[in-house]
């Protein structure tokens, strides 16, 4: 059957939306909005690695691994991040310790054995995604300086700079504009030929 159309040309009214009532029921009940605190590329790749290691020394599955640090961090254990993720800032440390003491808080709360390895999965999840967008890091190798420099980095200066080598500024181009829109005032002795 062909749609008739309305008789009133004005557009529909937009619906929807939470009530006027919604933040006053919401405050008779006592709740109150919570945020999770979401893993940094950083903590996740540095508690991943770790998780891994720590069930690999161990000989067991990651699951069981995880487990027992989540009980041993509701038992106020910290020590699994302050070893094993001391490579990390401090501000990821702490989003680690806040995270694993929710998920050992939910963990605790289990009833069953199937509830637990919901809870373990429920932990994992985000690790893994994580690990699987950033893929793996390899350590940064800085080498030594094999002779101490002599000197400050003003005994690096040229004393006769008009001798250095001149590198000219196309005419019109980019930099040039900038420089010219700088006050010049302050220029007392040789300096950037503008």
């Amino acid at each position: 059957m062909p749609r008739t159309p309305s008789r009133d040309p004005r557009p529909r009214r937009q619906g929807g939306g939470r009530s006027r009532y919604y933040e006053a029921r919401r405050e008779e009940r006592g709740t109150a909005g919570q945020h999770a605190a979401e893993w940094s590329d950083a903590a996740a790749q540095s508690v991943f690695t770790a998780l891994h290691e720590g069930s690999a020394r161990r000989g067991v599955a990651i699951g069981r691994f995880v487990e027992d640090v989540l009980v041993g961090v509701a038992a106020g254990d910290n020590r699994f991040t302050a070893r094993e993720c001391r490579e990390m800032c401090a501000a990821d440390r702490d989003v680690a310790t806040g995270i694993m003491r929710w998920h050992a808080l939910l963990l605790a709360e289990a009833a069953s054995r199937a509830a637990r390895i919901r809870r373990v999965r429920t932990f994992l999840k985000p690790l893994r995604e994580r690990a699987r967008a950033r893929g793996s890091v390899g350590r940064l190798a800085v080498t030594t300086a094999t002779a101490p420099l002599k000197g400050t980095f003003h005994q690096w200066l040229s004393t006769r700079p008009e001798e250095e080598r001149l590198r000219e500024l196309p005419e019109g181009g980019r930099t040039r504009a900038g420089l010219d829109s700088w006050p010049r005032a302050w220029q007392e002795r040789w300096g950037a030929d503008v």
